[in-house]
């Protein structure tokens, strides 16, 4: 809290008083009870005493200062609060062991039998430079970590650039991304390959200088548009004539429809976010019997990253979009196509509740005739104009489903509140339920999933 106006004077005076006291009462040599060092520095005169002296006296008396007394109340109750919260947390207890555990071949696989040869902390003999330590003494986890990151290791630094270039060109330059030996795939462009992994250990392992570097080639900002004349000489684009083009991770499918609606909060960090799930998803999930209760508010719009993650049970617009359980490691996801992610997309409530919001700010903000709310939507949801067998169809769809809620008020009126967005009100339910659908068909399209 703030001082108030004439407290440090207050303060000042209250001290000059209790060091006049006490001066008093050390030359009638009655005993003030005070520590030796306030004492000490009691007796120096104010004009003759050092800093040190100073801040003893100021210490002492403010512990003791009627004009302090609501400030060390306040901070005892601050200490307490802290102490218990200290005591709230787990302590993780460590113990090293003095000697290293020995470990044996068990022969035979017999882990009572303890006679086979001592393994000691080395890596394969047929890989190169194998001696982790310059030293005979025995290696650690931190040599294994020296070892990996060594600049003459040729594995560590291909392997990242690699997975580099797949995320950023849809496939590696080996497209196996687990297996860069000799039962992997050969990389297609092997110069670059290795061109690249000498600038990452050249340039100290900079992550940010790789990305930099790929996202200012030629070769990613090409168009991803291909033609037959490209088809006929790299139908499979290992020469990169072409950007790749592929839908995108399960998480992202996610937030793309959040973006587009408006909706997705853009929060970092904080506890898992739970979206609409099928009621009795859970059912039989054990140990323990749970029950899903999704999130509301702003925690019900959040990244696609921040999903809860129950690994038996994974969320089931992530299984669709072939999210992995990560109940084992998966060096890469499986990018798949099937009819059950275009239901997911028309019919799970992320999406529904998306294409409802995408929908109202179609009507307030696309203009006055349908035309325009549509390239609005158009130029939102895809950054382009729709093509003339794009507008035919939606607007025809649109104005049929207008029809369709003219004629059930009630209908309209539960496609127009899907979801927990508070719905706005200055807007037809009807006209809302109509661009719902429009919206909901915009965002089933194969380029809102994908990356061009």
């Amino acid at each position: 809290p703030l001082a108030k106006p004439g407290y440090f004077a207050a303060f000042a005076e209250g001290q000059a008083k209790w060091e006049t006291e006490t001066l008093a009462k050390l030359e009638k040599k009655e005993d003030p009870k005070l520590p030796g060092n306030v004492v000490e520095s009691i007796k120096v005169p104010l004009a003759k005493r050092s800093a040190a002296q100073r801040a003893v006296l100021l210490s002492h008396y403010y512990g003791m200062a009627p004009a302090t007394a609501d400030l060390r109340k306040q901070v005892d109750e601050s200490r307490k609060r802290l102490s218990s919260v200290e005591k709230s947390i787990k302590t993780m207890l460590v113990t090293e062991t003095e000697k290293p555990r020995m470990t044996r071949i068990l022969p035979r696989g017999n882990w009572l039998d303890d006679s086979g040869e001592e393994v000691l902390p080395a890596v394969p003999a047929f890989l190169p430079k194998t001696k982790l330590r310059e030293d005979d003494a025995r290696a650690n986890r931190l040599d294994l970590a020296k070892w990996i990151m060594d600049a003459e290791n040729p594995l560590t630094s291909r392997a990242y650039v690699n997975r580099m270039w797949k995320l950023f060109f849809g496939t590696g330059l080996s497209s196996r991304l687990d297996d860069l030996g000799g039962q992997g795939e050969p990389p297609t462009h092997p110069e670059l390959l290795d061109w690249l992994a000498t600038e990452f250990v050249q340039n100290d392992w900079d992550m940010k200088h790789i990305v930099r570097l790929l996202v200012t080639s030629g070769a990613y900002q090409q168009a991803s548009v291909s033609n037959e004349k490209l088809d006929e000489v790299d139908a499979g684009n290992q020469l990169y004539s072409r950007q790749s083009r592929y839908r995108v991770d399960a998480e992202m499918v996610r937030d793309a429809a959040l973006r587009i609606s408006g909706l997705l909060v853009a929060q970092n960090g904080g506890s898992s976010a739970k979206p609409y799930q099928p009621a009795g998803y859970w059912k039989h999930l054990n140990f323990p019997k749970r029950k899903w209760s999704h999130d509301n508010g702003a925690n019900q719009y959040r990244r696609g990253l921040y999903t809860f993650w129950c690994r038996t049970f994974l969320h089931p617009s992530m299984l669709a979009f072939d999210a992995p359980s990560r109940e084992e490691c998966s060096a890469e996801r499986a990018r798949s196509n099937t009819p059950q992610q275009a239901l997911v997309l028309l019919n799970d409530p992320t999406f529904v509740e998306a294409a409802r919001v995408f929908a109202e700010r179609i009507l307030q903000n696309g203009g006055n005739t349908d035309e325009a709310r549509l390239d609005w939507a158009f130029d939102r949801a895809l950054s382009r104009e729709p093509s003339a067998e794009e507008r035919s169809i939606l607007l025809d769809l649109a104005k049929s489903q207008l029809g369709q809620y003219n004629a059930d008020a009630e209908a309209a009126k539960q496609a127009a509140t899907a979801g927990q967005w508070p719905a706005a009100d200055v807007l037809k339910p009807e006209a809302v339920a109509a661009w719902s659908a429009v919206a909901r068909a915009i965002m089933n399209l194969y380029e809102t999933t994908s990356r061009f």
